[in-house]
Order: structure tokens, then C-alpha cells, then sequence
């Protein structure tokens, strides 16, 4: 019989398209144009899979975003401007890290660098909702952590604060009493409760206890919350939430509870803060918190009245509550 001579198909041709050919007739000529048909194929479907898959990993969840809870208010260091902050959002979950362990930070600013633990403070906790009365009697045996080293001061012959603080805590609340010795009780301006810890005021920054924070942005929770004395026994109160790598005027405060009396020596003040109000929740025994515990003193005559004189906290490195300071804010635990 003959031969036929049979063209080459391109290699880029369509197994469709190939003529059928009788049994008897040469195709060694199309095999190899066929095998590589085949091969272009198969690389074209795994170089498809590969791009998928590289789409895929890229967007996938990270499983390390952080709750968006209600940035809790702080005020701005003592030289800082507030201004006004967006909505709280629901709480975010403490850590339950021991004193020695937690999570690193979960936000995208840079500088990330290892927490130091400063002081630490403790609070027990209230088999029962405490009655907020400013008595007292209910504190006893407590643990003290008094705060009186001075951090700011523009009047170094003025004698500074000291503020005995004792806390508590249930699944709902945290509770505060704070006795302060003061010379002369001096009233905050109550159309500005987020610039009180300018004066006669005691308040503390709280937040999540994390081993790792950044440098230059606050992280989500953190807070700065004040009770700004109005003397005989009013207080306004505020939470400055962050903003960038500050602590600006946030939300107000509700449902609140607290208590204020003056005394010849000073004042003392009792409150109780609903967890949810300081965007945070799920306490339990052993949950640690970062914390600073601070008292402001006002200048209290003159053309400076009502100004920051002192400001002393138990943390001794909270030169300001910023970003930059955030890695020495000193811990709070929890115990049961």
C-alpha cells in the first residue's frame, strides 16, 4: 500500500480537530505533535490551579484580627489637646494571661516592642454587687496600691497628692475607692469632664494586658477613664478613647455609680464601672489588665487656678499616656 504523507498538526491544535485515520495508517508523524498537545494542556491547567491557590492563601483569614470593641476614652497626656471620637462598639474580651503571659498586640501600627509591667495592683472579687456609698467598710482587708510618684508637676514647692486606691470586681463591674490626700480641694471644669484630669481628679488608664504593644498607635480598648472632683460631692465624669497614637474626648460615660465626699484632708471617691462601659468584658479569675492608677491636684489660686499642678500615679514611668508610654503601663489581676 502507499503511503499517505500526513501534514503536521501544530502543537497548539485541538484533540477535536485531528482527522480520524484508518487502522492501517502511519501516524508516528502526529504522536509527538499530540503528546505535546497534551502536555501544553495539562501545564496550562496547573499554572490555572497555582494562581488560584496563590488567591486563595493571600485572603484568607488571618485568624489574628481583633475584636472591634469600644476604644475606651483616655485622656490626652498632660500637654495634649482632646477632640471629639466616633461611637463606642461592643466590648472586647480581656486576656486571660497570667502576670507573665498574653497575647501580643493585634493592631497594624508599627514600633512593636515587648511590654515592661509596671506596677502591679490587684483586685478581688465581690461575692456580691458592693453598695457604692462612699462607707467604705466593705474595702477592709482589701489590697492598697497608693499612688504618689509624681509624674508632672509645674509647682515643684506645691506638696503633691497621694491617692490610696483599693479595687474590686465582679462579672459585671469594676469597682473603685480612692482616698486622697489633698490640701486644698479645687473643682474641675464641668463643661469639659475630659480635660478633669487637669484638675482635682483621680482616674486610671486601662486597657488589655498584651506582652507585645506598638510605639506609635494605642491599641483597641485602651482607655483613659476620669472622675473630675466638684467640690462638696459632685464629680463629672469621662473616657477618652484612642485615636492614632493619642487619647482624645470619647463617648460619655453611662451607668456609672459613684460616690464623692471632701474631708479636711482631701476627698475620697467610691465608683462602680459596668465592664461594657470601659469596652471591655468576659472577666474571670486570673484575667490581667493593663493599668495605671493617677490623682491630679489643680494649682488652686491665681491667675493659674484650675490648671495642672501635679499629677502623680503608681507607675512611675507614665511620663504621659500616649503610644510611647503604652509598653511601661503597669498590670492589673484580677483574682477570684
Amino acid at each position: 500500500m502507499a503511503v499517505v504523507p500526513v501534514a503536521r498538526a501544530p502543537e497548539t491544535v485541538l484533540l477535536s480537530t485531528v482527522p480520524a485515520l484508518p487502522r492501517d495508517e502511519v501516524v508516528t508523524d502526529l504522536r509527538p505533535p499530540l503528546r505535546r498537545a497534551l502536555l501544553a494542556g495539562a501545564g496550562v491547567l496547573v499554572l490555572v490551579l497555582a494562581v488560584v491557590g496563590t488567591v486563595a492563601l493571600r485572603h484568607r483569614p488571618s485568624g489574628l484580627e481583633p475584636a472591634r470593641g469600644a476604644a475606651t476614652t483616655g485622656a490626652p497626656a498632660p500637654t495634649g489637646t482632646p477632640s471629639p471620637s466616633g461611637p463606642a462598639s461592643p466590648g472586647i474580651a480581656m486576656s486571660a494571661a497570667g502576670p507573665t503571659s498574653g497575647p501580643a498586640s493585634s493592631g497594624t501600627g508599627g514600633g512593636l516592642v515587648a511590654a515592661s509591667r509596671g506596677a502591679t495592683a490587684l483586685a478581688h472579687r465581690f461575692a456580691a454587687p458592693t453598695t457604692v456609698d462612699g462607707g467604705g467598710t466593705e474595702w477592709t482587708g482589701q489590697p492598697v496600691v497608693v499612688a504618689n510618684s509624681v509624674v508632672y508637676s509645674s509647682s515643684p514647692d506645691r506638696p503633691p497628692p497621694t491617692a490610696r486606691w483599693q479595687l474590686g470586681w465582679d462579672e459585671g463591674h469594676l469597682y473603685v475607692y480612692a482616698v486622697v490626700t489633698d490640701q486644698t480641694v479645687t473643682g474641675v471644669d464641668p463643661t469639659h469632664p475630659e480635660l478633669g484630669w487637669k484638675g482635682d481628679s483621680v482616674s486610671f488608664e486601662i486597657g488589655r494586658w498584651l506582652d507585645q504593644v506598638h510605639t506609635t498607635v494605642l491599641e483597641s480598648g485602651d482607655s483613659h477613664v476620669i472622675v473630675g472632683l466638684v467640690p462638696p460631692d459632685r464629680a463629672v465624669l469621662a473616657r477618652n478613647v484612642p485615636r492614632g497614637g493619642s487619647l482624645v474626648a470619647g463617648p460619655p460615660l453611662t451607668g456609672v455609680d459613684y460616690h464623692v465626699a471632701t474631708r479636711p484632708d482631701g476627698y475620697t471617691v467610691e465608683a462602680s464601672f459596668p465592664w461594657s462601659g470601659l469596652g471591655l468584658s468576659s472577666p474571670r479569675d486570673g484575667t490581667s489588665l493593663a493599668l495605671n492608677l493617677d490623682a491630679g491636684d489643680a494649682v488652686d489660686s491665681g491667675p493659674r487656678r484650675g490648671e495642672l499642678a501635679t499629677m502623680v500615679s503608681t507607675n512611675p514611668d507614665r511620663t504621659s499616656n500616649d503610644a510611647k508610654s503604652r509598653p511601661h503601663w503597669g498590670m492589673l489581676l484580677l483574682t477570684g
